[in-house]
């Protein structure tokens, strides 16, 4: 790698990197060796021009080779900046040519603000200050075509919005810094005192999180990407409300969309995709609106419900996840209805400790494990849900859980259609359960199901099978066509059993 002694170079001849990281090169070829990264902000000296290749001198280290001229821009001089500086803080109407303005201050804006530059990737506003890069104070902001980064180590947010309204319109935000042990900061934009803001086809990156929407404030957001943020692309808490629609939402290294504390935003049509978390997690008592959403391949579940949340799922495809598509925690509750959920590497849906969703109409189709999974006291309605293609049973209940099944549809299952265990007790009526590789209903342990007028048949080793100290009660079921017997028990010794004819579905 090449050295040269570092001198004063003019300021013209010095550009800024303007991209998360930057590889300089032995050679002015995308091919060229990697001999170092440079970071957003970096400051470079330009020595050679060829076109779509600049030859830079990193003016920190000395180091020099070769980078991408598209993913720089030329460094404004401090005159320029503060003039700049003065005309932000004035008001009005600014308009800004192409380049880098280092700002080495938070920059308060308490005017009304019309701002825009010549491009996303062509106008960035940036600063290493502690805290804040910009800050809104009850003001009427306008942000139009281009960047606002926050660079270097220091605990900051990119935007602080302090009331007024805000709205961002191709504008790309960068860079905001947590501090953990405060558990301040880290926010691209940050909304408080019943903020308003609208927000379309923007970039959010390199954040803890893209945008922090807090107290009583409303944030609505289109058209726009949130990628590689740390901990989050947009968290709603406190009383906060507005929409977010038609995003994508990616790369988080913790959940993609975080709903918290009464918080009531309508989260519709995006995409929310390979997120290290949950693709969406609501806790609190949060109730927001899910729906037409496309939720894949997150690390954890697609949605996780915590606390004593109640969502509302409609018409979401929830697939791929690397655990469950949904999994309902605590005293979670709310409804789901109209989703397909397919293809997750555990449940469909889960319903754990106290829970009790209310879960109508939904496709869940070929899920690795259950179809539905009820353990510990969880409860609630599942009503008229088609369940396909499971690894395990397609529903199965175990430890206290009391589910009310009704109506369902339970089918070419890898295992048995139903399997009620442990302790486990609730109805199950009405269900269609058919064409799994063993038996339609299994109930074992010590559960005691109220089982009416279900439809079993086609199963591969039978139609209801009770075992170990299994009891209950039911009536009117209609069992044919099982390859094994209708009605069957292998029951403990001592085990009064449930009340039934032998080998009569119907009535037991």
């Amino acid at each position: 790698m090449d050295r040269e002694v570092a001198a004063p170079v003019p300021e013209q001849n010095v550009n800024v990197v303007n991209t998360t990281v930057l590889n300089v090169r032995a050679s002015a070829d995308s091919a060229g060796q990697i001999i170092t990264k440079l970071s957003r902000g970096d400051a470079v000296a330009v020595l050679e021009d060829q076109g779509e290749w600049l030859r830079i001198l990193e003016v920190q280290s000395g180091q020099s080779g070769w980078v991408k001229a598209s993913l720089t821009l030329p460094l404004r001089s401090e005159d320029e900046t503060r003039a700049l500086v003065a005309a932000l803080e004035a008001g009005g109407e600014v308009v800004l040519p192409a380049g880098a303005y280092r700002l080495e201050r938070p920059v308060t804006i308490s005017e009304p603000l019309t701002l825009s530059g010549a491009g996303m990737k062509a106008t960035v506003l940036f600063s290493a200050a502690a805290e804040d890069t910009l800050i809104l104070t009850q003001s009427q902001v306008s942000l139009s075509d281009l960047s606002v980064a926050h660079v270097g180590t220091l605990p900051a947010r990119t935007i602080r919005q302090d009331g007024g309204q805000l709205s961002l319109e191709r504008v790309l935000i960068a860079g905001a810094v947590r501090d953990d042990d405060l558990s301040e900061y880290g926010s691209g934009l940050w909304m408080q005192e019943q903020a308003a803001a609208t927000v379309s086809a923007s970039t959010f990156t390199g954040n803890t999180f893209g945008i922090y929407v807090s107290d009583s404030s409303r944030a609505d957001v289109t058209t726009s990407t949130f990628s590689a943020n740390r901990d989050g692309g947009l968290l709603f808490r406190d009383a906060s409300a507005g929409t977010v629609t038609r995003n994508t939402v990616e790369a988080t290294g913790a959940h993609g969309i975080h709903v918290a504390g009464q918080a009531t935003p309508s989260v519709t049509f995006n995409r929310i995709r390979g997120n290290q978390g949950r693709g969406v997690t609501v806790y609190g008592q949060a109730s927001p609106t899910l729906s037409g959403n496309t939720i894949e391949d997150n690390t954890l579940q697609g949605v996780g419900v915590q606390d004593s949340a109640t969502p509302t799922l409609e018409g979401n495809t929830i697939q791929g996840n690397r655990q469950s598509g949904v999994t309902y925690f605590d005293n979670a509750g709310g409804d789901a209805s109209g989703n397909t959920v397919q293809g997750n590497r555990t449940a469909g849906f889960r319903m754990m400790n106290y829970a009790r969703p209310t879960l109508d109409g939904n496709t869940i189709d070929r899920n690795r494990e259950n179809g539905l999974a009820y353990s510990e006291y969880a409860a609630g309605q599942a009503r008229n849900n088609t369940i396909t293609g499971s690894g395990n049973p397609g529903i199965a209940s175990w430890g206290d859980a009391q589910p009310e099944l009704t109506g369902n549809t339970v089918t070419g299952g890898k295992q048995s259609g139903v399997v009620l265990a442990e302790r486990s007790s609730g109805t199950l009526s009405g269900n269609q359960i058919s064409g799994n590789a063993l038996y339609g209903l299994i109930v074992t342990g010590n559960a005691t199901p109220e089982v009416i007028e279900n439809t079993l048949t086609g199963n591969g080793s039978g139609g209801i099978f009770y075992k170990q100290n299994a009891g209950g009660s039911g009536y009117g079921n209609f069992c044919y066509d099982n390859q094994g017997p209708n009605l069957s028990a292998d029951l403990s010794a001592d085990s009064a059993g449930p009340d039934f004819i032998q080998g009569d579905c119907s009535l037991y």
